[in-house]
């Protein structure tokens, strides 16, 4: 088996594929051993960032107020509401 699978291995870590699409990524898997340590990579880096803590970033003021966007204040001004 020749065509590799590679832009299909995220889709398929995330099990986004259904069908023919996933019977071609698993066939291809147990044939290419390339394609196998790449899916071993991206499944990895997948764990990893799903472990990784979400950083708090508090919302910009322009974003608080009023629940909508604030237009940016124009050099000198503020944006009083």
């Amino acid at each position: 088996m020749s065509d590799h699978v590679l832009e299909l291995l995220n889709a398929y870590i995330d099990g986004e594929l259904r069908g023919g699409q996933l019977r071609k990524v698993e066939a291809h898997l147990d044939e290419c051993q390339s394609c196998l340590e790449e899916y071993y990579s991206l499944q990895a880096l997948s764990a990893t960032l799903l472990a990784a803590p979400v950083p708090d970033f508090p919302a910009p003021e322009r974003f608080r107020r009023g629940g909508g966007i604030a237009p940016a204040a124009q050099p000198g001004q503020t944006n009083a509401q």
